[in-house]
């Protein structure tokens, strides 16, 4: 059971994904704490979830 539980440790630490920061305003940053507080979300995976649904380009019917 150790072993295995050690392996998935270390597996999570290779897999995890790099990060970038982003810069916004302190007003803006208070928005989104207060709304993701009160909604029980986290902030970073909020904001991913929304670029990701706003900003990825669409496939036309091609699938191009």
């Amino acid at each position: 059971m150790k072993k295995f539980c050690l392996f998935s440790y270390l597996k999570k630490i290779t897999v995890m994904k790099k990060i970038k920061n982003i810069k916004i305003s302190v007003e803006s940053h208070a928005i989104l704490k207060k709304y993701c507080e009160k909604n029980g979300y986290k902030i970073h995976s909020f904001l991913e979830k929304l670029i990701k649904k706003n900003c990825e380009e669409k496939k036309d019917i091609y699938g191009e």
